[in-house]
């Protein structure tokens, strides 16, 4: 299961963006234009900082994100699977034209980066919340003050949409912030 996601999240990084800013799934969304980006700051997502650490794709999912820091907040992601790590990726949501934009690079369990060199994958900004980031393909979703959960659009190659679940708890003890 795990090895087809990855085959499934490289075909998706390589795709073009498709903008409509319509619902894909229960809990993804995509958008329309790039200028219907809505205006937002680092500080309306400043409850995504933490250690989070949970499940997704029946595996093990830790997730850290730093404060906002240099006009950006800065994360990793990586998938455990039977003890072993599947894939890594470095991420970033920085502020861009008065918006926000969630980008990413993933690399497998020896830092090869799956996407070529230069290139990442962006998801722009489609609506923000006190409790829901939602970029274009990927939304982040406050459970209470100690839950996480994210959702991930990914596109078969058979333009099927799927949505992946990871589900998180803080992993220090719930320190953090908390709101805004």
């Amino acid at each position: 299961m795990t090895r087809v996601l990855c085959v499934a999240l490289v075909a998706m990084s390589f795709a073009p963006p498709a903008f409509a800013q319509t619902q894909a799934t229960e809990n993804t969304f995509r958008l329309e234009k790039m200028e219907n980006m809505p205006k937002a700051k680092l500080a309306d997502v400043a409850w995504i900082a933490g250690w989070w650490k949970g499940t997704g794709i029946d595996a093990v999912a830790e997730e850290v994100w730093s404060e906002a820091a240099g006009g950006a907040m800065m994360g990793m992601f990586r998938l455990i699977e039977e003890g072993e790590t599947i894939f890594y990726e470095l991420l970033t949501i920085a502020e861009t034209d008065g918006s926000l934009t969630l980008t990413l690079k993933h690399f497998n369990d020896d830092l090869t980066g799956w996407e070529e060199h230069d290139e990442v994958v962006e998801y722009p900004l489609v609506r923000v919340t006190d409790n829901e980031a939602i970029f274009d393909g990927l939304t982040y979703r406050r459970s209470g003050d100690k839950g996480l959960k994210v959702f991930v659009l990914v596109e078969g190659d058979d333009g099927t949409l799927e949505e992946m679940e990871f589900t998180y708890d803080r992993a220090n003890g719930g320190k953090g912030r908390r709101s805004r």
